[in-house]
């Protein structure tokens, strides 16, 4: 009964240690907005004051701004930090704090590209309006927010 405790007890203990050292110690990503010049100097356009392009050329223009494109699980992270419910779109667009904290951490409603690829021809992103993860062709243009994680 008291190994079982103490395991118990240990096991917690640990995972707090974890939990705590990932905030407190700088593992947190360091989010990064492409200059417009990057963006269009390497095929992207400015649409609303924001860098969208192709995934290919995504990926260079947050290389060159000092980053790379975020994970699928940094983008999900910034939807449930904020307090929203991945692909619940009806209780994501009800959710007007979920609403205002995604804008807050200078995401907009539109669709930001991920690294992360689906297919060979396909790569997923995130919609912030609806907290809904979808997978688009990898020539089309979605929005690009960098990454930078110290």
């Amino acid at each position: 009964m008291i190994k079982r405790n103490f395991v118990k007890t240990f096991g917690v203990f640990m995972i707090l240690i974890i939990s705590l050292s990932s905030s407190a110690f700088g593992t947190e990503p360091v989010w990064i907005t492409p200059e417009d010049k990057v963006c269009t100097d390497n095929g992207g356009k400015i649409d609303e004051g924001l860098c969208y392009t192709r995934w290919e050329e995504a990926k260079k223009v947050c290389s060159i701004s000092g980053g790379k494109l975020p994970s699928l699980v940094q983008l999900k992270k910034v939807i449930t930090d904020c307090g929203g419910i991945i692909n619940e779109r009806d209780k994501n667009q009800q959710n007007t704090d979920y609403d205002k904290c995604y804008k807050e951490s200078n995401f907009t409603m539109y669709a930001y590209w991920s690294d992360d690829e689906k297919t060979r021809g396909t790569a997923w992103y995130v919609g912030f309006f609806y907290g809904a993860v979808y997978s688009y062709n990898k020539r089309h243009f979605n929005y690009v927010r960098c990454v930078k994680t110290p």
